[in-house]
């Protein structure tokens, strides 16, 4: 009995194509790493006690990166600073992007 059970398991996984399997244990790992760093940086938020300053590098840097996940991930991602922020940064940098001003 408990060697049918065990052949129907490796049935299921050699019927799986190996990419898909790794590609399944990737992405479980990458979501345990960003559930980590999530939590890392709400702790280390709440440390903080002052407000941060951004350099614009900083400002571009986590732009780049908020905009690259797209709006709705990005509202579940962002902790530290307000997504509303990020767009607003967005902005100023598409702003200043196309400013013709030193004609």
């Amino acid at each position: 009995m408990e060697n049918t059970t065990n052949q129907k398991i490796a049935n299921k996984w050699l019927s799986v194509p190996i990419i898909a399997t790794i590609t399944r244990l990737l992405c479980r790992e990458l979501t345990l790493q960003n559930e980590y760093l999530r939590q890392e940086n709400k702790i280390l938020k709440s440390k903080i006690k002052k407000h941060l300053v951004f350099t614009d590098d900083e400002r571009r840097t986590l732009v780049e990166a908020a905009m690259a996940m797209g709006r709705n991930l990005m509202e579940q991602v962002v902790t530290i600073v307000k997504p509303k922020t990020i767009l607003a940064w967005q902005r100023r940098l598409e702003k200043q992007k196309w400013d013709y001003s030193f004609f």
